[in-house]
């Protein structure tokens, strides 16, 4: 049996490695931190814009898996990052499902009801149809497909991850976890896709807040909000 004192070291040894990814995360791609954590910051002031709804909660949860994303990443434990990315993702948008559906939501708190991701993408009932975000939109509604589309893809690339499929394993290309330039930067790609994507839901969803923001994170919202030509819905 392994005495305490091999555990000790082999998790000290563990500790210095993780160190040591660390640094070099934040020396290499110091700028690419500071712009996810400006997207995460602005998730974190929806936060606290919308505390007063009781599914609050769930929104600092969100914010919770993407910190903690930022942290996995920069230790070198890539696909975990990925796992907290589809918990923030699929939190992200159960938040405003339950502000739309208070009873489903206290079925939930009561674990008497479980979100399910082909409820959230139902094209008829569910929050990536038309016929929800023409309630917020109107007639720009109609340009809303690459935004749900791109919803879509992100969970599914994420879920990749998550469900262990053989490629997207961490031990097919090196057993030890260590620092990797290529993975880095192919995650943060997916990081800011759903940060940016969250944030869009919710000056959707909660346009009046939005417009609420200071000047600069109007900026921001409005500069991800014209790739999608929403852009109209932030008045600067």
């Amino acid at each position: 049996m392994t005495n305490l004192l091999d555990i000790k070291k082999a998790m000290e040894k563990s500790a210095e490695t993780l160190t040591e990814n660390t640094l070099k995360t934040v020396n290499n791609h110091g700028e690419l931190y500071a712009e996810m954590l400006h997207y995460l910051e602005m998730l974190n002031l929806w936060s606290s814009k919308l505390e007063a709804y009781n599914s609050n909660i769930v929104l600092q949860e969100v914010c919770y898996d993407l910190l903690s994303s930022l942290y996995i990443a920069a230790q070198g434990m890539y696909r975990n990052a990925y796992i907290c990315l589809r918990s923030a993702l699929e939190l992200g948008m159960s938040f405003i499902y339950f502000i739309d559906r208070n009873y489903e939501y206290l079925l939930w708190k009561e674990n008497d009801y479980d979100m399910k991701w082909s409820t959230l993408k139902d094209n008829e009932k569910g929050l990536l149809s038309k016929k929800y975000f023409s309630l917020f939109l109107g007639k720009d509604s109609i340009q809303i497909d690459d935004l749900i589309e791109q919803f879509k893809s992100v969970y599914r690339e994420c879920s990749e991850y998550v469900h262990g499929k053989y490629k997207y394993m961490h031990t097919i290309e090196e057993q030890k976890i260590h620092y990797q330039e290529e993975k880095l930067e192919t995650w943060s790609v997916m990081f800011i896709d759903i940060t940016k994507l969250l944030n869009i839901l919710f000056t959707i969803r909660f346009n009046e807040y939005a417009n609420s923001f200071s000047y600069d994170k109007k900026i921001s919202l409005k500069e991800i909000l014209t790739d999608y030509k929403l852009g109209g819905l932030i008045q600067i």
